[in-house]
């Protein structure tokens, strides 16, 4: 029977010959792992010798590993004089996670704190690319880390993920959601009028206006059209108003709104598919794409089966874009699942959240996560300030 030990690649899949270990720091480097999981070794501690203590240690190990019992995929670290792991080359490339308790597990062992308290006190607000994000405190966000974390296979279609994964997008979410690690709407700190100006103007040229793009349905076009106006038209809209104004491109006409006519025109592409979620989901496409899963759901998540029978009568997915309400998109990516899939289904085009590290250097470790923040951000700025920031987190596990 073949056992695939994920503590350890180097061990041979097909082997129980604890003969393999034939050097002293290879089974000091064991026995410190083992140590450190709870396993006992032997009164000798970590001495480098191969004793029977050690290796009923290793049989326990593999034991609990074949029973589907063991903690979780963290690779054997070598304790350092402060009684934590140093963080080696070879410790960065053989480390696993599958949850966020992997994470927390591997960061106390390197750290001494969960991932959420380490960077709130080494990383955030602190190093220059850190240096306008950090993580709120208290516990909510804590939480919301964990309930993130806790769909790695949602959010990479992997059941496990190395460190440079890892770190390339919690990197990316901290940067988007401000380290809420909750869906939140672009520009959300202003007033709702106000963030319709900013989804449909460029930001200074900062940005591509949400109300001028091919992929996009203007609010001219929207505006014109009966069952966009049936299903979103509510008393003070003055419609005929509304029409007499050049509603195309990216200048927002100089018009006088009413609450109820801010909302309406917040129904439109140019708002409802601005930015939202853990990477800030954009454009109509990637809303669609949305669309498509939540019409294919077959699981028992309450709010996605809610919004399912509210839109299977609305038609294709092109009308239900039309149709639902920027509410109802809201509603949706509060639950952690869907927004963790709006993260999976962006990254199909590309796979830039699926790669291996196996051999690779520091550096090209680094352009590997730095690529996460190219396509997220989709600009070399991003890849680079990413790349810089990731490195900056694994200096600061180094320090700790």
């Amino acid at each position: 029977m073949k056992t695939r030990y994920r503590y350890y690649p180097e061990w041979r899949e097909d082997t129980h010959n604890l003969t393999e270990l034939n050097t002293a720091s290879e089974i000091r480097e064991i026995q410190a792992y083992l140590q450190q999981a709870g396993f006992n070794i032997g009164s000798a501690g970590v001495d480098g010798k191969l004793g029977s203590k050690t290796k009923r240690g290793i049989y326990n190990f593999f034991k609990k590993e074949m029973n589907g019992s063991s903690p979780g995929n963290i690779t054997p670290t070598t304790p350092s004089t402060n009684g934590r792991t140093t963080l080696t080359l070879s410790i960065m490339r053989g480390t696993t996670f599958r949850n966020s308790n992997d994470i927390n597990t591997f960061f106390q062992q390197t750290t001494g704190q969960d991932f959420v308290d380490f960077f709130r006190s080494k990383v955030g607000g602190k190093n220059p690319y850190w240096r306008r994000r950090n993580i709120p405190s208290g516990i909510t966000y804590k939480r919301n880390f964990k309930n993130v974390f806790d769909q790695i296979p949602v959010l990479y279609g992997e059941s496990s993920i190395n460190l440079f994964q890892f770190l390339g997008l919690v990197s990316a979410i901290i940067n988007e959601t401000g380290g809420k690690f909750k869906s939140i709407r672009e520009s959300n700190w202003v007033s709702l009028l106000a963030r319709l100006k900013y989804a449909y103007g460029t930001n200074r040229g900062k940005k591509k206006s949400y109300n001028d793009s091919r992929s996009a349905k203007s609010i001219h076009e929207l505006i014109h059209d009966p069952d966009f106006v049936r299903a979103h038209k509510t008393p003070g809209v003055r419609l005929d108003y509304l029409k007499r104004f050049n509603w195309r491109g990216s200048t927002f006409p100089n018009v006088r709104l009413n609450d109820a006519e801010v909302d309406f025109l917040c129904q439109c592409d140019v708002y409802k598919f601005s930015g939202l979620g853990l990477i800030q989901t954009t454009w109509r496409p990637a809303y669609k794409r949305i669309i498509n899963y939540v019409l294919n759901y077959r699981g028992t998540n309450p709010k996605i089966n809610n919004v399912k029978m509210n839109w299977r009568n609305f038609g294709d997915a092109d009308k239900i874009a039309d149709l639902s309400k920027y509410q109802e998109w809201e509603y949706l990516f509060q639950d952690p699942e869907v927004a963790s899939k709006a993260v999976y289904l962006h990254n199909q085009r590309t796979r830039y959240l699926s790669f291996s590290i196996a051999g690779l250097s520091y550096q090209r470790m680094l352009d590997k996560a730095g690529n996460i923040g190219y396509r997220i951000g989709g600009s070399r700025r991003s890849r680079d300030k990413i790349r810089n920031r990731v490195d900056q987190i694994i200096q600061a596990i180094k320090r700790s």
